[in-house]
């Protein structure tokens, strides 16, 4: 493999912690694993890549290699999550360096927190000019643009539970019946005047939930929508959904296909309700998702279509309008 420090970094599609000087190695002896046990002790999850590597002069068959870095890749890690795991493990480590580009997880470390009603929302405001929009997609004939509308980022949905991250794995997001009427509201208001577009297509792709929507502009609110959209006075998105599926990971553990550290509650399975165009400086409730989990059950349990809605307010999740 080649050295750990070349001419490539930083890595456009990992993530990097540097435990050690990789001058200090012989550059044969790196390999690298995919999880694995650090020091002994901490538990490293498959999500993570470990690079191994022998010291100078100490490069035989019977020395033992030791950790020079960890690899977060960019479809599993932002960089403030690969952070965080680094602080709550304990890791020490000497640099690091966030991916130089790809299709980058969303970064939430610099997101603002505030306090509304007894509730915390979080706002994701973008990483330009252009806020949360991707302005190449908008369609200016067609009226349509492409929005992500969700991610696997931990958001908690109340002071009192850990927060929720939602799997994009193959299987966990239900967009049968959403595809069946695919409308996009305004605010989360569920009347007929507040049906602002439709999706044309909903997909999965890496962490994101994808949709690329198309804005009723013979209506006077579709009209206005599509209009502040344009103009990049509108940049965020908004889900409503319903939990089917939960895994829970307690304090101190990390869970094994996320890599998340807990306390952290999985949504394994979960179905898209209907999302929303919503404005970010209008009103911090307003900007959470809304969480119909009255019929959430166990990993190995089934959900119950027939339960109460309940509708509350989490953080702001980092929903943007695609570029």
């Amino acid at each position: 493999m080649p050295i750990p420090d070349d001419a490539t970094r930083p890595y456009p599609a990992e993530h990097a912690a540097r435990l050690r000087n990789p001058d200090d190695f012989d550059s044969k002896s790196f390999r690298r694993t995919s999880g694995g046990t650090l020091y002994g002790s901490i538990k490293v999850p498959a999500t993570i890549g470990i690079v191994w590597g022998k010291l100078k002069g100490k490069a035989e068959a019977s020395d033992s290699p030791l950790p020079q870095a960890l690899r977060f890749p960019i479809e599993n890690w932002t960089a403030a999550q690969a952070r965080a795991w680094l602080k709550k493990n304990d890791v020490k480590f000497i640099g690091f360096e966030a991916a130089a580009g790809g299709k980058k997880a969303v970064d939430d470390s610099d997101i603002p927190a505030v306090e509304g009603n007894g509730k915390v929302c979080r706002a994701y405001f973008g990483e330009d000019e252009n806020g949360a929009v991707r302005m190449s997609t908008l369609d200016k004939e067609k009226h349509t643009a492409e929005f992500i509308i969700a991610t696997d980022a931990p958001v908690r949905d109340s002071l009192y539970s850990p927060p929720v991250s939602l799997s994009m794995r193959e299987g966990a997001v239900v967009l049968k019946d959403y595809r069946r009427n695919p409308v996009v509201l305004a605010q989360h208001q569920h009347g007929v005047i507040e049906a602002v577009g439709r999706s044309l297509k909903v997909w999965t792709e890496g962490r994101y939930l994808v949709s690329r929507a198309q804005f009723d502009v013979d209506d006077e609110l579709g009209l206005r929508t599509w209009g502040k959209i344009e103009r990049g006075y509108l940049r965020a998105a908004s889900i409503g959904y319903r939990k089917l599926r939960m895994r829970e990971v307690e304090e101190g553990k990390t869970d094994s296909e996320s890599g998340l550290a807990g306390p952290v509650s999985v949504a394994t399975q979960w179905k898209l309700l209907e999302w929303s165009v919503v404005a970010v400086g209008a009103d911090a409730e307003s900007l959470g998702r809304s969480d119909d989990d009255a019929s959430a059950v166990a990993d190995n349990g089934a959900a119950d279509d027939d339960g109460v809605k309940a509708f509350s307010l989490p953080d702001i999740p980092q929903y943007i309008v695609k570029l």
